[in-house]
């Protein structure tokens, strides 16, 4: 059951984000960047598109979870990235009030906490 845990937190994030990034009105703003990015069609199909592949991945992950321990892999990485590169400069130049915090504290718990269940998989394959 352990090894289901990231796969099953990723379908609970995911549907509703997935949504929002096909569906939701996004006017002026993108609703899921707290509406601090520019809405861009391209840009939205883009992380839409990212998205909706990782939470495909998460649906299978739940029956096969140590074979998809690579979609684990490259989203600690994005987010690693994400956090590194852009949140972090953004929030020392700009301010916290400036940065998307409800994304940022979802991607720091999830680049705090899969690199445990990726070791459980890695190890139990």
């Amino acid at each position: 059951m352990i090894e289901q845990v990231p796969y099953i937190i990723n379908i609970i994030i995911l549907v509703p984000v997935c949504y929002l990034m096909f569906f939701g009105n996004n006017r002026e703003s993108i609703i899921v960047f707290q509406r601090m990015v520019k809405d861009s069609l391209p840009l939205r199909l883009l992380v839409g598109s990212m998205w909706f592949s990782i939470l495909t991945c998460s649906f299978l992950g739940v029956m096969y979870p140590h074979k998809l321990v690579a979609i684990l892999l490259m989203q600690w990485i994005y987010k690693a990235l994400y956090i590194l590169v852009y949140v972090i400069p953004n929030a020392l130049n700009k301010g916290i009030k400036n940065t998307a915090l409800g994304i940022a504290i979802s991607f720091a718990a999830i680049v705090i906490t899969w690199p445990y269940f990726i070791a459980v998989l890695w190890h139990m394959n």
